[in-house]
């Protein structure tokens, strides 16, 4: 019996590290990457957009064609800053690397039995999910605050 208790310990923990732990760990780091992308993206096309402008205007005098340019570089610019502060890329690629450097970590200590889980007398896979499944809830939280907060700004402006 000792033997079949301890094959069921060894799958459950088996199933918790593939389907859940790894699971997370490559979510929040594909995600992190998506949004580390898309934030880079939208801030160097900014910073594109809105350097060419004073030098354009510059040459406005000679070449009226260029006030078009320069309008649509502007427009460019905006609808840029716009995404970043609505989609929040910056916010959410710090966060998800975050959670994922801390499940990563988490499974590290664990599987070298150091830190937290140097101790004979806890039960070290019970301690690892639930710091794991703690990390994933707060994100969570996180997530689901940040998007309160927004639409909360959105009422008080009379939009709904």
């Amino acid at each position: 019996m000792t033997k079949e208790n301890n094959s069921k310990e060894i799958d459950l923990e088996s199933y918790y590290f593939d389907e859940r732990l790894e699971n997370q760990i490559n979510w929040y780091d594909k995600k992190s990457a998506f949004n580390k992308k898309r934030f880079y993206f939208f801030k160097a096309t900014q910073i594109f957009c809105t350097s060419l402008i004073p030098v354009l205007v510059g040459l406005l005098l000679k070449e009226h064609w260029l006030l078009y340019l320069i309008s649509f570089l502007s427009l460019v610019s905006v609808l840029c800053q716009s995404s970043l502060s609505l989609f929040k890329y910056q916010e959410n690629w710090i966060q998800y690397r975050d959670t994922a450097e801390s499940l990563q970590h988490e499974k590290y200590m664990y599987q070298t039995k150091t830190g937290t889980y140097d101790n004979d007398e806890l039960d070290t896979f019970k301690t690892l999910v639930e710091r794991s499944e703690a990390l994933i809830s707060s994100e969570n939280v996180n997530w689901a605050n940040m998007n309160l907060n927004y639409k909360g700004s959105e009422n008080k402006n009379g939009k709904a």
